[in-house]
């Protein structure tokens, strides 16, 4: 039954897709070249850790032509903490070149920030845009002028054993990347030499479509089963790690849960369902 309901649920988003798109299509039918300048997302989060380079923040263009470079300005609020004591490259412009439609505000992060957010605390701050030339507008109704950025502690990870608890709130294992199984969740591990290992983990899923995806092999966590709800595993984490990245492959049908603990018995972090793919924003500097 299952598999009925989301596949048609599956027919029902692309119908809303491809109206949304007419619609976005038509917008622009008079002229092409017109458009509004917006943030591609309202929010970016970073747990800082010292393989922590870069942090990017993509500025769009919506026009599908844009046929000469436009200047963004934009003014930056802090909330908590300084940015500039973690950060360069913040400025309070950038250009988007002719036949581009996107630019990012790129964040160099400081050999030192991490030990700054362990002394001061976490930076957040909002990045607010204010004008482009050409007389662009800055945003629309609904659109995304306001980014907060949030620089959090990443620091290091104990080292022995963690827990991971995984839940699933329809009882048939995970479904990640994949409407049967997918990928798991991927753990890549630093060491003091800058060699790096990934573990993955997750929870079986029962689906024989599944087979030949992480969560539909022996690699698994717990048997496969329709009623399969819960389940736990570990990774052991050595004394000579210095870094520990979890990437989360996405949550196909929003069931998915789980929590991560530290060798020490304290939560590190918790994943509600619909958490985005991506690198989780873990801390270890609690």
């Amino acid at each position: 039954m299952k598999k009925y309901i989301k596949l048609l649920s599956i027919t029902a988003a692309i119908a809303i897709t491809f109206s949304s798109c007419e619609d976005a299509d038509t917008r622009f039918d008079n002229d092409p070249t017109s458009g509004w300048i917006e943030f591609a997302q309202a929010e970016t989060t970073v747990a800082v850790t010292s393989r922590t380079t870069d942090v990017i923040i993509p500025i769009n263009f919506t026009a599908p032509i844009n046929t000469s470079p436009v200047t963004v300005t934009y003014d930056i609020v802090n909330v908590s903490g300084n940015p500039l004591d973690v950060s360069t490259g913040l400025g309070s412009s950038l250009l988007i070149e002719g036949n581009t439609n996107t630019n990012s505000i790129v964040l160099s992060i400081l050999p030192t920030a991490v030990q700054t957010l362990i002394d001061n605390g976490d930076v957040e701050f909002d990045i607010v845009l204010t004008s482009a030339t050409r007389g662009i507008p800055i945003g629309i109704e609904g659109s995304v002028i306001t980014h907060r950025v949030n620089l959090l502690c990443g620091g290091e990870p104990q080292s022995g054993t963690f827990v991971i608890d995984m839940h699933d709130s329809y009882g048939d294992g995970w479904q990640t990347d994949d409407a049967s199984g997918g990928t798991g969740l991927m753990i890549t591990l630093t060491d003091v030499s800058g060699t790096e290992s990934i573990i993955e983990i997750g929870m079986c899923s029962p689906y024989p479509a599944a087979a030949g995806s992480f969560l539909g092999d022996g690699n698994c966590t717990g048997p496969a089963s329709t009623s399969f709800f819960d389940a736990t595993t570990t990774i052991d984490v050595s004394a000579d790690t210095v870094g520990a990245i979890w990437t989360f492959p996405g949550d196909n049908w929003g069931e998915i849960s789980f929590e991560i603990f530290n060798p020490d018995g304290t939560l590190l972090f918790a994943a509600s369902a619909n958490t985005d793919a991506g690198d989780l924003p873990v801390s270890y500097c609690q």
